[in-house]
Protein backbone atom coordinates (compact mmCIF):
# COMPACT_ATOMS: atom_id res chain seq x y z
CA UNK A 1 0.00 0.00 0.00
CA UNK A 2 1.42 3.41 -0.95
CA UNK A 3 1.57 6.39 1.36
CA UNK A 4 -1.04 8.15 -0.75
CA UNK A 5 -3.41 5.24 -0.37
CA UNK A 6 -2.80 5.17 3.38
CA UNK A 7 -3.53 8.89 3.69
CA UNK A 8 -6.64 8.60 1.54
CA UNK A 9 -7.84 5.65 3.63
CA UNK A 10 -7.18 7.57 6.86
CA UNK A 11 -9.06 10.59 5.57
CA UNK A 12 -12.04 8.51 4.47
CA UNK A 13 -12.19 6.69 7.81
CA UNK A 14 -11.67 9.82 9.91
CA UNK A 15 -14.35 11.62 7.93
CA UNK A 16 -16.90 8.93 8.83
CA UNK A 17 -16.39 9.69 12.53
CA UNK A 18 -17.26 13.37 12.03
CA UNK A 19 -20.86 14.57 12.18
CA UNK A 20 -22.25 15.18 8.69
CA UNK A 21 -22.74 18.90 9.30
CA UNK A 22 -19.05 19.21 10.28
CA UNK A 23 -17.50 17.18 7.44
CA UNK A 24 -17.05 20.16 5.12
CA UNK A 25 -15.13 21.94 7.89
CA UNK A 26 -13.05 18.81 8.53
CA UNK A 27 -12.25 18.38 4.83
CA UNK A 28 -11.17 22.02 4.58
CA UNK A 29 -8.98 21.64 7.66
CA UNK A 30 -7.25 18.60 6.15
CA UNK A 31 -6.67 20.42 2.85
CA UNK A 32 -5.34 23.59 4.55
CA UNK A 33 -2.98 21.65 6.83
CA UNK A 34 -1.66 19.51 3.96
CA UNK A 35 -1.17 22.54 1.75
CA UNK A 36 0.73 24.45 4.46
CA UNK A 37 2.87 21.42 5.31
CA UNK A 38 3.74 21.19 1.61
CA UNK A 39 4.61 24.91 1.53
CA UNK A 40 6.71 24.50 4.68
CA UNK A 41 8.51 21.54 3.14
CA UNK A 42 9.29 23.58 0.04
CA UNK A 43 10.51 26.53 2.10
CA UNK A 44 12.83 24.31 4.10
CA UNK A 45 14.03 22.40 1.04
CA UNK A 46 14.49 25.23 -1.43
CA UNK A 47 14.80 28.37 0.69
CA UNK A 48 16.32 26.85 3.84
CA UNK A 49 13.73 28.68 5.94
CA UNK A 50 13.05 27.26 9.36
CA UNK A 51 9.65 28.36 10.61
CA UNK A 52 8.98 27.70 14.27
CA UNK A 53 5.36 28.82 14.26
CA UNK A 54 3.78 26.45 11.72
CA UNK A 55 0.68 25.98 13.86
CA UNK A 56 0.21 29.75 14.09
CA UNK A 57 0.51 29.96 10.32
CA UNK A 58 -2.13 27.25 9.95
CA UNK A 59 -4.47 29.13 12.31
CA UNK A 60 -3.84 32.41 10.46
CA UNK A 61 -4.55 30.73 7.14
CA UNK A 62 -7.78 29.21 8.46
CA UNK A 63 -8.89 32.68 9.59
CA UNK A 64 -8.08 34.08 6.14
CA UNK A 65 -10.02 31.28 4.41
CA UNK A 66 -12.96 31.89 6.74
CA UNK A 67 -12.84 35.62 5.99
CA UNK A 68 -12.60 34.75 2.31
CA UNK A 69 -16.00 33.09 2.41
CA UNK A 70 -15.55 29.58 3.82
CA UNK A 71 -17.91 30.28 6.71
CA UNK A 72 -18.11 26.59 7.60
CA UNK A 73 -14.62 27.05 9.11
CA UNK A 74 -15.89 29.59 11.64
CA UNK A 75 -16.50 27.05 14.48
CA UNK A 76 -12.91 25.84 14.09
CA UNK A 77 -11.53 29.38 13.97
CA UNK A 78 -13.45 30.28 17.11
CA UNK A 79 -12.29 27.07 18.84
CA UNK A 80 -8.70 28.12 18.10
CA UNK A 81 -9.37 31.39 19.90
CA UNK A 82 -9.23 33.44 16.73
CA UNK A 83 -11.84 35.91 15.59
CA UNK A 84 -13.03 35.41 12.07
CA UNK A 85 -14.14 39.00 11.58
CA UNK A 86 -12.41 42.32 11.82
CA UNK A 87 -11.77 43.78 15.24
CA UNK A 88 -12.45 47.47 15.59
CA UNK A 89 -10.05 49.16 17.95
CA UNK A 90 -11.40 52.20 19.75
CA UNK A 91 -9.14 55.19 20.20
Amino acid sequence: MTQTTCFAAWWAEARKRIRKESRECFDSLVVVVCWLIWKERNARTFDQHAVDALLDRIADELVAWCQGGLKHLEPLVLALGRLSGRTINSL
